[in-house]
C-alpha cells in the first residue's frame, strides 16, 4: 500500500474528533507502549502529514512536548517499520527532556501511524533521557502498538467517514491487539462484567501458573488471595462503572501457593456504542524486587546489631552483661523475634540457655537440647555445637532434625531458626541461636552475619580472658610489692638496695627516720653522701669489694641531723636480679 505524507482531508488534532475525553482514551495505549518497549516516556503527536502537534505524553510534563514536533515530523516521514533518533540529530530533545544543560545523550524511538488509505495521522514515540541499546523485537512491539492505536484514530475519526471502512478497521483491530497482548512481557487479562477470564496471554501464564486452558471463563479470584479480595473488587467495580485504576501493588497467589506482588493496573472495556462490556488488567510481577528489598533491610539491621555489639565489647562487661547484650540488639535492633545463647554444661550435656532475650522465652523453658546423640541432642542446635557449623531451618514444622520438640514447635508460631557456634579459649563452648516467624527467612547474607556476630561474642570473651590474667598478674605483683616492703621494714637496723652507680634502689623507713631527709630528697643521693667526706674512699672501695667479691664490711661515721655524727657498721651483701647485680 502506497503512504502519503498529506491530504486534505486527513485528521488533525482539532478536528471533529467524537467526544473530549481524548487522553483518557489513549492513555493506556501510551502506557502499554512505554511499558512493553521498557522506557519510560511515550508522546502521541497528531496531524495531517508532516504537520504533527505533539499531544498527549506519558512520563513526560506537558510544557514540554512542544520540543518534540521536529523529532515527530521526522518520525512520520519515515516508514512503518519506524526510526530511532537521538540528540545529535534532533536537538530539541534534549531540551524536552533536560530542563537544564545537556547532560546524557536522548534517545527516541518512534512510528507514524497510518490509516486504512496510507495517509499519516500521527506518530507514537517513546523515550529515554538515556542511550538505549534498541533491539528487533522492541521495534516490533512498537510497530504493532502503533497499528493499534491508528485503528483507535480511525474509529474516532468525523461522523461522516464511510461506516463499511470503520467496520473493516474495527474487525482489523481486535486481531492486531490479540497479538500486542501475546508478545506483551506482563500478564494482560481481560474480565467479563462478572469477573471471568475472557483472555489469558502467555505473560499472565507465566506469572501465575496457570495456562489460559484452566483460566478461560474461571473467575478472576482464583489468583487473589483472601486478604485482597475486597481491594480487587473494589477496583473491579470503579473500573465497571467507566474509572480506571493507576497501577498499584497488590498481592496475588501462584498455582503453587507461592504468594506474589505484583504492580497491577486496569481500565474499563468498551464496545463501539460506549457500553462498558469487561475490564482488561495488566500485572508486572516485582516479588523478586520486594524479596530482594526485605532482605536488604534484615541485612541493613543484622549490621546496625553488629556496630552495636562490637561498641559493647569495647567496654568490656562481664560475660553475663556481653551474652544479654548481644541477645538484645539482635531482637531490638535486627528484628529476629527471639534470641538466646545456649552454653554446654559438661555435668549434664545439655544446652543450658545462658541468655534469652525475646518473645519466645516461654517456649525455651519448655525445650531441651542436648549436645550429644541422644535424639534431643540431633537436632540443629545440638549438631551445630558439635561440628563447630553453622546451620539453618527455614521450615520448622516439617525438619525431620526438630521431631522431638514438633508440637512446642506448633504453638510458639515460631518457623524458622539459624545457629552458629560460639568459641571460647580457641573451642566451641556455645551457640547463637535467633528464631524467626517468617518462613525461608535465612539466607546466605544473614548467616554470613549472624557467623561475624558470633565471631565478635567470641572476641569478648577473649578479651574478658585477658583482662581478667591482666587482673591477676597486676594483683600478683602488688602482692609481691607489699611482700617485699614488709620483709625490708622487719629488718632490724637500717635497709637499703642500690646499684652500681649509687642510686638508691629500695630502703626502710628507718633510713628516712635517721637522716631525717624525705623519700624523694634520698632518691636523689647515693650511700656516700650519709658518710663524712673523710670515710668515703674506705665506704667506695667496700662497696666495690661487694659489687667484685659478693659481700664486705666497713666502720663509718654516719652523720644526721637528728643524733650528730655517730659510728655505724655497715655490711654490704651483692644481690642479683635478672641476671645483673
Amino acid at each position: 500500500m502506497e503512504r502519503t505524507h498529506g491530504t486534505d482531508d486527513a485528521p488533525s488534532p482539532s478536528s471533529h474528533w467524537q467526544g473530549s475525553d481524548l487522553a483518557s482514551e489513549w492513555n493506556d495505549v501510551l502506557v502499554l507502549a512505554a511499558r512493553a518497549c521498557d522506557l519510560p516516556i511515550a508522546v502521541l503527536s497528531l496531524g495531517a502529514g508532516l504537520d504533527q502537534v505533539p499531544c498527549l505524553s506519558i512520563g513526560l510534563d506537558a510544557s514540554r512536548l512542544e520540543f518534540l514536533a521536529t523529532a515527530c515530523r521526522r518520525v512520520a516521514q519515515g516508514s512503518a517499520k519506524g526510526m530511532v533518533l537521538d540528540d545529535e540529530q534532533v536537538p530539541e530533545l534534549a531540551v524536552a527532556l533536560h530542563a537544564a544543560a545537556r547532560t546524557k545523550s536522548c534517545f527516541l524511538a518512534g512510528v507514524p501511524l497510518f490509516d486504512a488509505d496510507g495517509r499519516v495521522l500521527g506518530t507514537l514515540c517513546v523515550l529515554s533521557r538515556e542511550s538505549e541499546d534498541w533491539d528487533a523485537r522492541r521495534g516490533e512491539v512498537l510497530a504493532l502498538i502503533g497499528v493499534h492505536l491508528a485503528g483507535c484514530i480511525q474509529i474516532r475519526r468525523p461522523v461522516n467517514a464511510p461506516d463499511d471502512s470503520t467496520r473493516k478497521t474495527s474487525g482489523q483491530l481486535h486481531a492486531e491487539l490479540a497479538a500486542v497482548e501475546f508478545i506483551a512481557m506482563d500478564a494482560v487479562v481481560r474480565l467479563d462484567t462478572d469477573g471471568r477470564v475472557t483472555s489469558w496471554n502467555p505473560g499472565a501464564e507465566r506469572l501465575y501458573g496457570f495456562s489460559a486452558g484452566e483460566m478461560l471463563g474461571a473467575p478472576i479470584q482464583r489468583v487473589v488471595p483472601e486478604d485482597c479480595r475486597a481491594e480487587h473488587e473494589r477496583m473491579f467495580r470503579l473500573c465497571l462503572a467507566g474509572g480506571r485504576c493507576d497501577s498499584h501493588e497488590a498481592g496475588r497467589v501462584h498455582k503453587d501457593g507461592r504468594n506474589l506482588r505484583v504492580l497491577v493496573s486496569c481500565a474499563p472495556i468498551v464496545d463501539g456504542g460506549g457500553r462498558v462490556i469487561g475490564v482488561a488488567k495488566s500485572a508486572c510481577d516485582i516479588t523478586a524486587l520486594r524479596l530482594r528489598e526485605g532482605e536488604l533491610d534484615r541485612v541493613s539491621r543484622l549490621y546496625s546489631a553488629l556496630t552495636k555489639i562490637v561498641r559493647v565489647i569495647a567496654q568490656e562487661p562481664p560475660r553475663e552483661a556481653l551474652f544479654h547484650a548481644a541477645c538484645q540488639c539482635l531482637v531490638e535492633d535486627a528484628g529476629f523475634s527471639t534470641a538466646w545463647i545456649g552454653w554446654f554444661e559438661p555435668e549434664t550435656g545439655r544446652m543450658r540457655p545462658a541468655s534469652v532475650f525475646g518473645a519466645a522465652r516461654e517456649f525455651l523453658e519448655q525445650v531441651k537440647i542436648y549436645a550429644d546423640n541422644r535424639p534431643e541432642g540431633r537436632g540443629l542446635i545440638g549438631t551445630v555445637y558439635r561440628t563447630g557449623r553453622s546451620g539453618v531451618c527455614n521450615d520448622m514444622e516439617n525438619d525431620p532434625r526438630l521431631a522431638p520438640w514438633i508440637d512446642i514447635v506448633r504453638s510458639s508460631r515460631l518457623r524458622s531458626v539459624a545457629a552458629v557456634p560460639i568459641r571460647d579459649g580457641g573451642r566451641v563452648a556455645g551457640t547463637l541461636n535467633v528464631y524467626s516467624h517468617e518462613l525461608g527467612f535465612f539466607r546466605d547474607a544473614e548467616v554470613s552475619l549472624l557467623e561475624r556476630f558470633a565471631n565478635g561474642i567470641s572476641f569478648g570473651l577473649e578479651v574478658l580472658a585477658r583482662s581478667d590474667v591482666m587482673r591477676l598478674t597486676r594483683q600478683e605483683i602488688e602482692n609481691e610489692r607489699h611482700f617485699a616492703d614488709s620483709m625490708i621494714e622487719s629488718m632490724p637496723g637500717v635497709l637499703y638496695l642500690y646499684d652500681r652507680g649509687g642510686r638508691f634502689l629500695r630502703w626502710s623507713k628507718s633510713l628516712e627516720r635517721l637522716s631525717g631527709l624525705s623519700a624523694d630528697h634520698i632518691r636523689a643521693l647515693s650511700p656516700l653522701d650519709f658518710v663524712l667526706e673523710s670515710d668515703r674512699d674506705r665506704l667506695g672501695a667496700a662497696i666495690a669489694r661487694v659489687f667484685e667479691q659478693g659481700e664486705a664490711s666497713v666502720e663509718v661515721n654516719m652523720l644526721s641531723p637528728r643524733n650528730g655524727i655517730r659510728p655505724y657498721l655497715l655490711t654490704g651483701r651483692r644481690v642479683e636480679l635478672n641476671g645483673a647485680a
